[in-house]
């Protein structure tokens, strides 16, 4: 869903609504923090917390090129570019430098289809990340016997995309993408490092967990 400006700009809505309950979650944060955005994509996350929160800094990284230039316009044009520092690479290549106050990563991981990788990315942003720093994560999850979810997981997405674009999709769901159960996800999470994962969002297949790294 983070193409928001693109192909599923009709599922803008569901965006908005992960992005409005993690700037609740994260709106106690320090007024100059600095948050970590992982594959962040053309910047969908980093835009809208940078427009609410300007005292805030942002670092960025995605392996896309193309898409972080997209953010890179969006970012200059909003006049944000002063805050926010992007990089093509992935949380191993990241320069190092302060330990972050927050981070995100939304859509992400789910792409990695073996756990251990799945596990070394998180645990890569964990050691990023301040002590009880907050990480927000979100990634389809679902129970792989849960027929009703996936018939309206295929809905939307033939609600937001052609039709052949839109079969496409859910018949590649599980080729592509890493489905675990919630409870797998939020067991992942707690074996890279952090505590007391809470899922605080869901739209269909769609679920946000939110942690402190322990």
């Amino acid at each position: 869903m983070s193409e928001g400006s693109g192909r599923f700009h009709k599922l803008d809505a569901m965006r908005d609504a992960l992005h409005l309950m993690s700037r609740i979650i994260l709106s106690e944060l320090p007024d100059d923090a600095h948050i970590l955005c992982a594959g962040v994509g053309d910047g969908p996350e980093l835009l809208d917390f940078a427009a609410a929160n300007p005292g805030w800094r942002f670092t960025a990284f995605d392996i896309d090129q193309e898409a972080l230039q997209r953010g890179q316009e969006k970012i200059a044009a909003a006049g944000l570019a002063a805050r926010c520092t992007l990089h093509c690479g992935t949380i191993d290549t990241l320069p190092q430098g302060e330990p972050f106050d927050a981070a995100t990563a939304f859509l992400v991981s789910h792409f990695m289809l073996d756990i251990d990788e799945r596990r070394r990315f998180f645990s890569g942003i964990g050691g990023r990340m301040k002590p009880g720093a907050i990480l927000l994560s979100a990634d389809i999850a679902s129970r792989t016997n849960d027929e009703g979810w996936l018939d309206l997981w295929g809905r939307m997405l033939r609600y937001a995309l052609p039709p052949e674009a839109a079969n496409r999709m859910r018949a590649a769901l599980y080729d592509k993408v890493a489905v675990l159960t919630p409870e797998e996800v939020g067991e992942l999470l707690t074996s890279a490092g952090f505590r007391a994962p809470r899922l605080f969002f869901q739209n269909l297949l769609m679920h946000g967990w939110y942690a402190t790294r322990a």
